[in-house]
């Protein structure tokens, strides 16, 4: 009986025997990951495999132009993986358009070659995937050949309609994620992470995109109010928004409607107002640090919660932790720290005081996202300032100011302070006892 599946990985000096497989007439899934080739004309060998629906070649060292025409015969092919090679671009008239022949073609995962923005176009012909990844491919968001500013292809989703994966995080993208006034229904799951998007959401997303039920905008420039239709998306499991500018409060749709979040990552914003508790206590991991929230609305029944992990460190909280109860027994201080105003267990803080011996007393600087001054001068502090990094100060600030009388500073915590290890260029001075002043100037955004 013929081998319908085969895997060969980590082989040396196998390319001689790459012929051979043709003769393999029901050979349907083939995975030769991990073998790094030294003959870069592997795909014309394998190219007569016509029966095959699963072709893995990722991590094999494989450079320079894509030869999609190689892989037209392979008409039943439903899923190809050419991830972590070093591909660079098609040849002309030898695009990924040529794979649009491939009626069966579902899953096309890219990720971790060189491909620039020339590839774009053609891959809107592919209009029968289901999933298309091209995360880390860093040369996408250049906008070189013709994808306007490096922009993001938002199109991608209006033509290939049957789409429900779309990975294009870590690509340089930059401009506004918007997409064509219409209901996109198969779309499922979206990670632009990590680029350098910016702008507010659509305020009609969650209408555009009632599926979706992963959202990765991390590690990004957005700004503005999460948009009420988030919460028209109400099969949403994942959503990741951390690392942005979104502002004011969470809106309740997003806790009420959208039942089935079980993953909220709101870290590292600007949001305000109540952490609605009560709404999101379905909710297994919750994370809200390093924002500027002021109050909690607690879970009325904390048997009924199902937290698993919980940080709303760093935020402007005040009045007392959630009893330690049920699932609320199981999260530490780190949990709560960074909340001046914030006491009981676990905190090392009661009801009566605020403790002074507090190492970190700092803390209540987090949310004071405006910041420009900071005047602590003729006091009785002494010591040094806490190497706390970005909990200390905003370092997307222009300009801060520090007057002290005895606090000493280094050069080496100026520098974490103010992010220059994250790309950011400052300049400080810092002797005098009666007066320390630095100043910093930021070049670009930190993340």
């Amino acid at each position: 009986m013929e081998k319908k599946f085969l895997s060969i990985t980590s082989s040396k000096n196998f390319d001689d025997g790459l012929g051979k497989f043709s003769s393999l007439r029901n050979l349907e899934s083939l995975n030769l990951g991990y073998n790094f080739f030294a003959n870069h004309s592997i795909l014309q060998s394998l190219g007569a495999i016509t029966s095959l629906k699963t072709l893995n070649l990722t991590w094999n060292g494989l450079v320079g132009y894509f030869p999609a025409q190689a892989l037209v015969g392979l008409r039943n092919l439903n899923t190809l993986d050419i991830s972590n090679n070093g591909f660079n671009g098609t040849l002309p008239n030898q695009g990924f358009k040529r794979l649009a022949v491939l009626k069966n073609l579902e899953t096309l995962i890219l990720d971790e070659n060189d491909f620039d923005d020339s590839i774009l176009p053609s891959l809107s012909r592919l209009t029968s995937l289901t999933t298309l990844s091209l995360a880390n491919n860093k040369d996408l968001g250049l906008g070189r050949q013709g994808n306007e500013e490096g922009s993001l292809p938002n199109w991608l989703v209006a033509n290939n309609t049957r789409l429900r994966g779309l990975d294009l995080q870590d690509n340089f993208f930059v401009g506004h994620l918007h997409f064509q006034l219409q209901q996109h229904t198969y779309i499922s799951r979206m990670d632009v992470s990590s680029n350098h998007m910016e702008g507010k959401l659509q305020e009609k997303i969650g209408k555009m995109c009632p599926n979706l039920n992963h959202l990765n905008l991390s590690h990004n420039c957005f700004e503005g109010n999460l948009p009420f239709s988030i919460g028209d998306m109400t099969i949403l499991e994942a959503i990741d928004l951390s690392f942005n500018e979104f502002s004011v409060e969470i809106p309740r749709e997003l806790a009420s409607n959208a039942s089935e979040v079980t993953d909220l990552n709101l870290g590292y914003n600007n949001f305000h107002g109540e952490i609605l508790l009560e709404q999101l206590k379905s909710t297994s991991t919750l994370q809200m640090s390093g924002n500027q929230f002021t109050s909690i609305l607690p879970v009325h029944n904390s048997r009924n919660c199902y937290l698993n992990y919980l940080d709303i460190s760093h935020n402007d909280i005040s009045g007392k932790v959630p009893d330690m109860k049920a699932q609320f027994g199981t999260f530490e201080k780190s949990s709560y720290e960074g909340n001046l105003f914030l006491y009981g267990p676990p905190l090392d803080k009661s009801c009566t005081k605020v403790n002074k011996s507090d190492p970190r007393p700092t803390q209540f600087l987090v949310g004071l996202r405006n910041l420009n001054t900071v005047d602590i001068s003729n006091n009785g502090f002494i010591g040094t300032l806490p190497n706390q990094g970005k909990c200390w100060f905003n370092w997307r600030r222009k300009i801060v100011t520090i007057r002290s009388v005895s606090i000493e500073i280094s050069q080496d915590v100026i520098a974490e302070h103010l992010g220059i290890h994250q790309g950011v260029e400052t300049s400080a001075y810092a002797t005098s006892r009666d007066n320390v002043a630095t100043s910093a100037s930021s070049t670009g955004h930190p993340f």
